[in-house]
C-alpha cells in the first residue's frame, strides 16, 4: 500500500512540473552555420565541417550561455546544445533572438547626429 501512494505521490510531482514547465523558443535571425553536438569528441569548428545550415526564421531551443572558442581560427561567441529539428548543435551567438522580443530602441536612438561623438 505504501509504495503505491509512493508512485501516486511521484506521478504527481511529474504532473505538476510538466504543466508548470515552459519551452522557450528562440527565433534564428539568418541563416546560420551549425556544428553537430557531439559527447565525449572535440568539436573542430570550421567552414568545412558544417554539419547543417539552421534556415532564417527556423525556431531553435535551448541555447547555453554563451562560450568563446574557435571557429574557422577565430576566437568567437557561440552557444551549444541548441536544439533544432533532430539534433543539439553548437552556432554563432549572434545569430538568433528571442521569439517574444520587442524592439525598445530604433536605430536612430542609437545614432548621434554629431558624427564626431
Amino acid at each position: 500500500m505504501l509504495k503505491k501512494q509512493l508512485v501516486l505521490v511521484f506521478v504527481a510531482c511529474l504532473v505538476v512540473h510538466s504543466i508548470g514547465s515552459e519551452e522557450v523558443l528562440f527565433r534564428m535571425l539568418e541563416d546560420t552555420l551549425a556544428w553537430k553536438e557531439t559527447r565525449g569528441a572535440g568539436i573542430i569548428r570550421t567552414y568545412s565541417t558544417v554539419t547543417r545550415i539552421i534556415p532564417e526564421g527556423a525556431l531553435i531551443s535551448n541555447p547555453s550561455s554563451p562560450r568563446i572558442g574557435p571557429i574557422s581560427g577565430s576566437q568567437s561567441f557561440f552557444h551549444i546544445g541548441v536544439r533544432f529539428e533532430d539534433g543539439e548543435y553548437h552556432i554563432p551567438a549572434n545569430s538568433f533572438t528571442a521569439i517574444d522580443t520587442e524592439e525598445i530602441f530604433n536605430d536612430s536612438f542609437l545614432t548621434s547626429a554629431d558624427p564626431e561623438e
